[in-house]
């Protein structure tokens, strides 16, 4: 009797499949056929051919080593096919056999879900074999299945957008609900653990979208379920589930941001202009809309309030955030006033006037922001708060830098305190000193964040840019902040924007300031937690 190979039996069933396929009709008709083949008449035949003594053994074992041979030859689509027979003949009925083709699955489904063109595929079938495997099964098959879940939950959440962020969120918090009502009560540490990070995991889904009160609910729930376990057992990981939801209380109660304040001087000016020339349009068809202004604000609104749910579930759950502080005008420079302007002939009584740049530390801005999420001061008097359209076709601001938050005079250093705290790293963009960012240097160095900071130089503002200028008066150039400058002292790293910019993806410059995001991001949830709590507390004192 020849010797047998298992690579040579897999290439002639996957050969005997491809036959199929080619003289059928219709493939799923061919795949019908050969799969009544492959789970009915091939059993007997595994077995003869001697991968291993018992039949439904050799036969799964044969089975299994030709989704790996699909894998290797690149039919991740196949190898899916073949994985939900196996799981449909084997995983419902229990045992060693179920055991060991519900691990491979497990494994296999939740790999080829990250990739797009088998995300749909992979995550119905991985939700049909929960499904398929009797609850209250042998411990090993539990966890497995719980393993399952907390995969379909991750899944969910894969490959979200603007459109459907929410619902997927939900999807996501939905399998969490399913894993706690399964094991919230098991007495296997291992489960008991799991059901504890799955909780975690769903407080910080509710507050993406922005569910705070559910995400409090779920985190005081956790204290009340496993506090006592996490002391009696010493159980280091559930103790380190029960401290997150702690800091996370301690967070939603004490981390606030203040509502937004928004100086609409500018706007105002450009709806008594619309009116008055006719460029008015209340259906909004030619001109400016009846709600042009109440439309920003709103929209600033929900930016705002969406930045500082960011914020909070950054501090609740330790993942990284850049903090951007910088000079407003390097944005752009607005202004708005009933003073006829003497330099230049106006029209009519209004005067405002709005100056737009980009300058190469707005390019490096853009390249940030697609690594890494970036939470911003706004500029309250900018002319549309910086979100509307003309903005985004001169400058191109990327989407991700519109994380605005428009906080109020009055006690705005106080907010920034808790930013500076709560960012990983900060970048501080500036070209000129005013008495705004030397009080956020001074603030950074106060609570030892130099180190972790970033200040990316830029050319002053040209002073006839100024509002000074446009309200007819003569401009005095702002006082530039060079490397040298005594404000700049304790900083490490000062850079000039013109030096740094580039195209290249692989920019030393950008890898350097996020390659302490990379790395906290692959570091536990409970090792996360404390350097936040550690940063928190310094701020607070």
């Amino acid at each position: 009797m020849p010797e047998f190979d298992m690579q040579t039996t897999a290439d002639n069933i996957l050969a005997r499949w491809d036959v199929a396929r080619q003289q059928a009709t219709r493939q799923t008709d061919a795949d019908a056929e050969f799969r009544d083949w492959l789970m009915r008449t091939f059993p007997a035949l595994a077995h003869e051919l001697g991968p291993a003594p018992d039949e439904d053994l050799a036969h799964c074992t044969t089975v299994a080593a030709t989704i790996e041979r699909c894998i290797s030859l690149g039919r991740f689509d196949d190898s899916l096919i073949l994985t939900d027979w196996l799981v449909g003949l084997y995983a419902p009925h229990g045992g060693s056999l179920a055991l060991q083709t519900i691990s491979g699955a497990v494994g296999l489904y939740r790999d080829a879900a990250l990739a797009p063109e088998l995300n749909a595929h992979a995550t119905e079938s991985l939700r049909r074999m929960v499904d398929l495997v009797p609850r209250g099964a042998e411990t090993e098959t539990e966890r497995l299945i719980c393993w399952a879940l907390m995969g379909l939950s991750t899944i969910r959440a894969l490959g979200r957008d603007t459109h459907n962020h929410r619902q997927r969120t939900r999807e996501s918090i939905e399998v969490c609900d399913e894993i706690i009502e399964r094991w919230e009560s098991s007495s296997d540490t291992w489960l008991r653990s799991n059901v504890a990070a799955t909780m975690v995991n769903k407080a910080i889904s509710h507050m993406e979208i922005g569910e705070e009160s559910a995400a409090g609910r779920t985190y005081a729930r956790i204290v009340e379920l496993f506090a006592v376990d996490s002391a009696e057992t010493g159980n280091s990981t559930l103790r380190e589930q029960v401290s997150t939801a702690r800091h996370a209380l301690n967070v939603l109660d004490r981390v606030s941001i203040p509502l937004p304040e928004f100086k609409t001087e500018f706007l105002d000016a450009m709806m008594r202009e619309a009116r008055r020339t006719g460029r008015y349009d209340p259906e909004g068809t030619t001109g400016v809309t009846r709600d042009d202004d109440v439309q920003h604000i709103r929209l600033a609104g929900q930016i705002h309030h969406a930045t500082a749910n960011l914020v909070r579930r950054s501090a609740c759950s330790g993942d990284p955030v850049v903090l951007l502080l910088r000079n407003f005008d390097l944005t752009e420079t607005s202004f708005a006033s009933s003073r006829r302007n003497q330099i230049f002939e106006q029209k009519g009584p209004e005067n405002y006037v709005r100056t737009i740049r980009f300058t190469n530390g707005q390019r490096i801005l853009n390249q940030l922001a697609e690594i890494t999420d970036i939470v911003q001061v706004a500029n309250t008097k900018a002319a549309a708060f910086g979100i509307d359209s003309q903005i985004d076709s001169l400058v191109g601001i990327h989407m991700k830098l519109k994380r605005f938050l428009y906080l109020p005079d009055v006690g705005w250093l106080d907010t920034v305190r808790v930013l500076i705290a709560v960012a990983e790293r900060i970048v501080v963009w500036a070209g000129e000193k005013t008495p705004a960012l030397l009080q956020e240097l001074e603030l950074i160095e106060e609570l030892g964040r130099a180190d972790d900071s970033v200040v990316i130089l830029e050319e002053p503002v040209d002073p006839f840019g100024k509002p000074e200028f446009w309200a007819g008066e003569v401009p005095q150039p702002g006082e530039a902040l060079t490397p040298g400058d005594p404000a700049m002292t304790g900083f490490p790293v000062i850079v000039r924007a013109d030096d740094v910019v580039s195209d290249d993806p692989e920019n030393a410059f950008l890898r350097e300031l996020t390659s302490p995001i990379v790395d906290l991001r692959r570091r536990p949830v409970a090792e996360r937690v404390a350097w936040m709590r550690r940063r928190l507390d310094a701020a607070w004192g």
